[in-house]
């Protein structure tokens, strides 16, 4: 039986949700090929249960939900000297480990306990580290037929098209910037130093031994546990009850799902994933509103993973950092503009600022956050709890 189509479950695909499909792929793409080619993994595997994942969000969501590579486990792993079975069983104890969150309940009560104003300090760390990678992607890029200093004025304009349309019911902001990153493909021309990968079907059986488990916990679960508590699960929600309030998820909910894709994942050879903040905004900010961005958002990805099949090099050219950086740039800006919604006084907006900081800026930033947002911001504002309800 299929919903009313207003509904606020019911699913769309029209011209705001495939603009809303492009929300997030300034903070995907670029992490997904990275490790594609540090890791040394099969591509084709890799996008293939990435974009599955990003369907079965849409559809068990019913909102603009998407699929995030775990951002701190990613870095760690890109650095080097992480192995593609100890990056695997991270993503499998970090997936038992908020299980283990979901079932004793504490996932809850950590949620509960965190103050508003603390959840809004954590988004803005999150938009920080977005504007530091922006950069490095507006300058990105080799073309042949084009100077190189052209990339971060196109980067500037699709950040600037973006922003200009939001909002626009009638032409989605993609209309324009698709046909704009087709261009720079084909300028881009050959590849100058074309890749030699040599993916293995998937991720070795290695990843399920004690020794690997043992580094997958102390090297990459660990530092990447405050995040996803302070930005995957308590933001998400946030967010999404700043968005969508009459149909935002629970922690438990959002926990229960995270935990279920990084405990699914390693056996179809793909990479940890989670929820974020950041993308829903980012699917909000190019006019999604149903579950509907997401997945076509993830049918793009299948495609993509087929391409890779065929020829990985060709899949990989069609990564535009300059485009994609734009894109970042807005998806920035848009969770910027959600930290901010506070009380407007100077010991809420010091509490965003220093919080935020200490995120985007410290060694197990979120962690260190979330722990302060627990023992030390209630005691700094009333009421301490209530505030994260809606």
């Amino acid at each position: 039986m299929s919903l009313p189509e207003d509904s606020p479950r019911a699913l769309r695909f029209d011209r705001r949700e495939w603009g809303g499909a492009i929300g997030d792929l300034g903070t995907d793409l670029p992490l997904l090929f990275v490790l594609i080619t540090a890791l040394d993994l099969n591509g084709r595997n890799v996008l293939w249960t990435f974009g599955a994942m990003q369907i079965a969000s849409g559809l068990f969501y019913r909102m603009p939900m998407p699929v995030q590579p775990l951002k701190a486990m990613a870095t760690i792993a890109a650095a080097g000297g992480i192995t593609a079975a100890t990056f695997a069983a991270g993503g499998l104890v970090i997936g038992g480990l908020m299980l283990a969150l979901v079932l004793t309940g504490t996932l809850e009560r950590l949620a509960k306990w965190v103050p508003l104003v603390a959840v809004r300090g954590l988004q803005l760390g999150l938009a920080i580290q977005l504007f530091r990678i922006s950069p490095t992607l507006l300058n990105g890029g080799s073309y042949y037929f084009i100077p190189e200093w052209s990339s971060p004025v196109v980067g500037a304009l699709v950040a600037v098209i973006a922003l200009a349309m939001r909002g626009n019911t009638k032409v989605p902001a993609a209309v324009v910037i698709i046909p704009i990153a087709l261009v720079m493909f084909v300028l881009e021309g050959p590849p100058k130093d074309p890749l030699r990968l040599t993916p293995v079907e998937a991720f070795p059986d290695e990843f399920l031994t004690l020794s690997a488990l043992k580094d997958g916990l102390l090297l990459l679960a660990l530092p990447q546990i405050g995040l996803s508590l302070g930005n995957a699960v308590i933001a998400t929600r946030q967010v999404a009850r700043d968005l969508f309030p009459d149909r935002a998820p629970s922690a438990t909910t959002l926990g229960g799902t995270y935990a279920a894709m990084n405990l699914v994942a390693p056996f179809l050879g793909g990479i940890p994933t989670c929820h974020g903040s950041g993308g829903i905004a980012g699917h909000y900010a190019f006019g999604g509103r149903t579950g509907g961005s997401v997945i076509i958002y993830g049918a793009g990805y299948l495609l993509l993973g087929a391409l890779f099949a065929v020829d990985a090099e060709f899949a990989l050219a069609l990564l535009t950092p300059p485009v994609l950086g734009g894109l970042l740039v807005v998806e920035a800006l848009a969770m910027t503009q959600l930290a901010f919604r506070v009380e407007r006084t100077p010991l809420q907006i010091g509490i965003v600022l220093v919080l935020g900081a200490i995120a985007a800026f410290s060694s197990m930033g979120y962690l260190i956050a979330l722990a302060l947002g627990i023992i030390v911001v209630p005691r700094l504002v009333a009421p301490p709890v209530a505030s994260v309800t809606t």
